[in-house]
């Protein structure tokens, strides 16, 4: 069922896609960290914290690239941006099903930004 007018907000299933992909070894932890559009997980695995977006169906590899462009700029100028995590094939962005999905490393905060 339509949430927003929108396809439903996606749900993974399957961590072991990641783990092979992007070789994390076991994932101990699998929260949902929340967001409107994209399922956002927490994921604790051997190599550490790591954020999982998964995007809606409708969200293209253009878009993501450019926005993967963007990152690498504002983090060669200094910003404190994570940058995706490539998977064993090199590549920062990979399909489940449906759906577009990026990994980046887990960047811990103290809440003191939100005000």
């Amino acid at each position: 069922m339509k949430q927003d007018g929108y396809a439903p907000r996606a749900q993974l299933c399957d961590v072991s896609f990641l783990s092979e992909q992007y070789r994390l070894g076991s994932v101990s932890l699998v929260r949902d960290l929340g967001g409107a559009y994209n399922l956002n997980l927490l994921l604790q695995t051997e190599r550490g914290k790591y954020v999982l977006r998964l995007y809606r169906p409708w969200v293209t590899q253009l878009r993501l690239s450019q926005l993967h462009q963007v990152k690498r700029l504002l983090a060669h100028a200094g910003f404190p941006v994570p940058l995706p995590k490539p998977s064993i094939s090199g590549e920062t962005i990979l399909r489940y099903h449906d759906h577009l999905l990026e990994l980046e490393p887990f960047i811990a905060h103290d809440g003191e930004a939100d005000s």
